[in-house]
């Protein structure tokens, strides 16, 4: 089992005591984001944990729990998102010098090749224009280089006023500094040598785990030529704080609760008509 923690909420950065009480206990509750009363028991062990795969702007807070999951063995990787938006668009995080600092203090940590670098999602306003971008990353990638195995782009939906030709520019950019870009799927950027995205990645996610990854294709992908594998997600929507304007996830907390780290779950706390079953796949 591939555990994402995760695609719905930053855990690194706000969830590291929460995350550190369920891997001791063995076990998580994951509420169904579309049926509150289907609830999963996914088993934290290390027999059934392949590999993590941790999602996040800021994991500096989440370095004193990768020490235990060293200690016990478990297999984990990153995917680090860092652009360069004002506090407009990301609010609440760190700012660029420290993520970058903290970035390179993680691929000392634990090496490149556990990292991606992600520069997610490219939006454009009239204050981020390409030419913003295009400084913007060129600096990232001479402070980035040889501190990730990659750099994967997204597009915000509907964003880029001459796509084809700033992905030319991008790519460009990355090869200077032996940074391998890669394209969300759902667009073909092969022309530039830009590779199709796979976001988690069966056959590195084996050769980082050291086992047999035999789980399927993942059949909520967006795209048809999506080759990520599934993952069993243990976030919960509405729960970040990072704030982001363009969220993927639905909306971040903009007046965040006191959240108990001794749940079983994120989110709402069970209210005692829910059905919980096992997880293991």
């Amino acid at each position: 089992m591939i555990v994402s923690a995760s695609r719905r909420t930053d855990i690194p950065a706000h969830y590291g005591d929460w995350f550190h009480q369920r891997l001791r206990a063995g076990y998580v509750l994951v509420r169904n984001p579309a049926n509150r009363k289907q609830v999963s028991r996914v088993p934290l062990d290390r027999e059934s944990v392949d590999i993590f795969v941790f999602w996040t702007k800021d994991p500096r807070p989440f370095f004193p729990v990768l020490d235990e999951l060293d200690a016990r063995g478990y297999p984990y990787f990153f995917h680090f998102t860092l652009n360069d938006y004002p506090r407009a668009v990301e609010p609440n995080i760190a700012t660029v010098a420290e993520r970058v600092a903290t970035l390179r203090a993680l691929s000392a940590r634990i090496g490149p090749e556990r990292i991606v670098w992600r520069y997610d999602p490219v939006l454009f306003t009239p204050e981020i224009t390409e030419d913003v971008h295009l400084r913007s990353f060129k600096h990232l990638c001479g402070e980035l280089e040889g501190q990730v195995s990659g750099c994967a782009f997204k597009f915000l939906d509907g964003a880029a006023p001459s796509r084809r030709e700033f992905v030319g520019q991008l790519a460009e950019i990355s090869r200077k500094h032996g940074i391998e870009l890669e394209g969300c799927c759902g667009e073909d950027f092969d022309e530039f040598g830009v590779k199709r995205m796979v976001c988690v990645d069966r056959a590195k996610m084996e050769r980082l785990s050291g086992r047999r990854i035999t789980v399927r294709r993942d059949d909520c992908a967006r795209f048809a030529a999506c080759r990520s594998v599934r993952t069993v997600d243990i976030g919960a929507y509405d729960t970040c704080r990072n704030g982001c304007v363009y969220c993927y996830a639905g909306g971040c907390l903009k007046d965040v609760p006191r959240f108990d780290a001794d749940s079983e779950l994120l989110g709402p706390p069970l209210r005692g008509d829910e059905n919980i079953t096992l997880r293991t796949s």
